[in-house]
């Protein structure tokens, strides 16, 4: 009896172990501190935006979350307000945008844009102070 009550036992917390590591590789969800470096961030968020984030930009915040879809937010500081109105405008140049998927109201600051590989709408809208910029991107 005692080994079959020990068997029980095992067999339970087996199960719980696979249930546990089943659930951690379904967490898809990324932090900034998820992250080895302010480079591997910025290079994670520029992936998610038209034209790449300059490379002394600093990422103050970042989530991204996967399920189905996918959404990334994030809070990034350029060297300067100067800096940060000048990515916007290179971003308004070199964006796509797509009404039919992504809707076609422009943010009354910033920018939308569309990335049709990724089949994904994102906003760029400045952020407070002034040199730090909003950015928001996902699937539909």
């Amino acid at each position: 009896m005692l080994g079959l009550t020990i068997l029980g036992l095992a067999t339970i917390a087996g199960v719980g172990l696979f249930f546990l590591a089943l659930a951690s590789s379904l967490d898809t969800d990324k932090d900034l501190e998820d992250f080895a470096s302010q480079a591997q961030a910025r290079d994670f968020a520029s992936a998610h935006l038209p034209t790449p984030l300059p490379s002394a930009t600093v990422v103050e915040a970042l989530h991204y979350e996967r399920f189905t879809d996918w959404r990334l937010t994030a809070r990034v500081r350029l060297t300067s307000p100067n800096a940060a109105a000048q990515y916007v405008d290179q971003l308004k140049q070199e964006r796509k945008v797509d009404d039919n998927y992504c809707g076609s109201a422009e943010p009354g600051a910033g920018a939308r844009y569309f990335l049709p590989a990724l089949f994904a709408c994102g906003t760029v809208k400045p952020g407070s102070p002034a040199a730090t910029l909003e950015i928001a991107c996902n699937t539909r």
